[in-house]
C-alpha cells in the first residue's frame, strides 16, 4: 500500500447542504452545516460550524452508576494497569489488567464473575497484553505484543483458537484496534529518519508510525497508512551499562490516532481536524472528514497556562530544569493541537477528544456520525479516561488521590431525545 495524499483540484458536489444553519434550541446550539463532495473517487465530508455553535450531542450523569476497584478490598477488584475495557452484551464489563496479565469479568451490577487468562507464554496465557475486545457472542479477543499473538476466549473463559498477527518489516505494534471479526489494525514505530537522536544534547524530534492490517488467518498484513505520530524532546546518555535515550513529550505535542470501525480504519494526525477513513485491505482513502471551524489559533493565554502547569508538576530542582528545557525546545505551533485521541462507539460514530490545553477539570469530545457529519460534543470530567461507549453508557478509568485505578460506568443521555 502507498500512503494516500489528500485529493486536490476541483471537486464535484454530489450532495449539498444536509442540515441548515438554523437555530436548534432543543440541542442547545446551531445545527452544523454539512456538505459532501466527490474528489477523484474520495468522498469529502465537511462540517462548517464555529466551536461556540456546536450543539451538545449527549450529557453524562454527574456521578458514575458503577464503580469497580479497591485499594485494600478483594484481590479481583485491585487493578494495576488497566489497558483495555470491553463492554459485554449483558451490560457487564471485561477488564484487561496488563500488570496482572489477566482479564477479569464483572456482571452489570459490578459483581466479580471470573478471571480469564493468566501470566505466561503458553496457550491461554498472557505475557504483554496490549488490547482487548468483545466480539460476537461475547467472545473475548486479546492481543499479546510478545509474538504478536491474538487469543480468543469463549464467554465461559475457556481458551478458543489463537492467531498470529504478522507484520512484515515493521515489528509488532504497540497499539491495536480490533475489528468485529477479530482482525486488527496496529501501529508500529517507524522513524523514517526523523526520530533519530545522535548526541547527548537534547533535541526536538518528530516520529512517524505505520498502520498495518492483520487478518486472523495468519497471512501477511498490508500497510494501511504511514503518518507522523508524535513530537518529543530526546537526548542520548552513555554510561558503563550502555546507551539510554531520555524522552519527554513536547509541550504542544501533536500526535496520531487511529481506530477500527465497521467501515474501515479511521486515521488522523492532531494538527488539524481532518481524518481519513481508509480501506484496511489496501489503504486507499474512502472518505475524508473535515471540520475546519474546530481548528483554533493557539493563544498567548493558553501557551502561558500550559507552561505554568508543566513547571508546577516539577517537584525537584532537577525536574524543574528538565521541564524548562522541554518548554524551551518545543516549537509553538500557530494553531492549537486538534484532537489527541479517538474511539468508535457501538453505533459506528467517531469520537475525537479535543486537545485540553491546561484544563484539568473537563474534557470535550466531538462526535461525528458514521457518515462523517459532526453531530455535537460531549463533555466529561477531566478525571475520566474514556475508553468505550456502548449501549448508552460511557466506560473508562478514573484514579483517586492515591492513584488507585477504578473502572467506572456513566449513563449517557442524548440531548433533545
Amino acid at each position: 500500500m502507498r500512503p494516500q495524499a489528500l485529493a486536490r483540484g476541483s471537486a464535484v458536489t454530489l450532495a449539498i447542504v444536509l442540515a441548515s444553519c438554523g437555530t436548534n434550541g432543543s440541542r442547545g446550539g446551531r445545527t452544523p452545516r454539512v456538505t459532501r463532495e466527490d474528489s477523484a473517487g474520495v468522498e469529502i465530508v465537511t462540517t462548517e460550524t464555529a466551536v461556540a455553535d456546536v450543539p451538545a450531542f449527549a450529557t453524562l450523569d454527574t456521578v458514575p452508576g458503577l464503580r469497580i476497584g479497591s485499594l485494600n478490598g478483594p484481590k479481583e477488584e485491585q487493578f494495576g494497569s488497566v489497558t483495555g475495557l470491553a463492554p459485554l452484551a449483558d451490560g457487564g464489563i471485561a477488564v484487561l489488567d496488563a500488570q496482572a496479565k489477566e482479564i477479569r469479568v464483572f456482571s452489570p451490577d459490578g459483581a466479580y464473575v471470573r478471571t480469564v487468562g493468566r501470566a505466561g507464554e503458553g496457550p491461554g496465557e498472557l505475557s504483554t497484553p496490549r488490547g482487548l475486545a468483545a466480539l460476537g457472542g461475547d467472545t473475548l479477543a486479546v492481543y499479546d505484543w510478545r509474538g504478536g499473538r491474538i487469543t480468543f476466549f469463549a464467554p465461559d473463559g475457556r481458551v478458543g483458537r489463537t492467531a498470529t498477527a504478522f507484520f512484515q518489516g515493521y515489528g509488532q505494534p504497540y497499539r491495536v484496534s480490533f475489528f468485529a471479526d477479530g482482525s486488527i489494525v496496529g501501529q508500529s514505530r517507524y522513524s523514517g529518519g526523523r526520530g533519530i537522536v545522535s548526541g547527548e544534547k537534547p533535541t526536538f524530534v518528530t516520529d512517524s508510525a505505520v498502520l498495518v492490517f492483520s487478518p486472523t488467518d495468519g497471512s501477511p498484513g498490508d500497510t494501511v497508512d504511514i503518518l507522523q505520530t508524535g513530537e518529543s524532546v530526546r537526548s542520548m546518555h552513555r554510561s558503563g551499562q550502555g546507551v539510554m535515550v531520555l524522552t519527554s513529550t513536547a509541550t504542544f505535542e501533536r500526535s496520531s490516532s487511529f481506530a477500527a470501525s465497521p467501515d474501515g480504519v479511521w486515521s488522523g494526525y492532531g494538527d488539524r481536524y481532518a481524518v481519513r477513513l481508509l480501506d484496511p485491505s489496501d489503504g486507499h482513502a474512502k472518505r475524508i472528514v473535515r471540520a475546519p471551524g474546530l481548528d483554533r489559533p493557539l493563544t498567548d493565554e493558553e501557551v502561558n497556562a500550559v507552561k505554568k502547569a508543566e513547571l508546577a508538576d516539577a517537584d525537584t530542582p532537577e525536574r524543574l530544569r528538565a521541564a524548562q528545557q522541554v518548554i524551551d525546545l518545543s516549537p509553538r505551533p500557530a494553531m492549537r493541537p486538534a484532537f489527541d485521541r479517538m474511539l468508535v462507539d457501538d453505533g459506528g460514530r467517531l469520537w475525537l477528544r479535543d486537545w485540553p490545553g491546561a484544563d484539568t477539570d473537563t474534557r470535550r469530545w466531538w462526535v461525528f456520525a458514521r457518515d462523517g457529519g459532526l453531530l455535537g460534543s460531549v463533555v466529561v470530567t477531566g478525571k475520566l479516561h474514556l475508553m468505550a461507549v456502548q449501549n448508552g453508557h460511557a466506560w473508562g478509568i478514573v484514579h483517586d488521590d492515591l492513584d488507585v485505578p477504578y473502572v467506572v460506568r456513566y449513563t449517557m443521555h442524548a440531548v433533545g431525545a
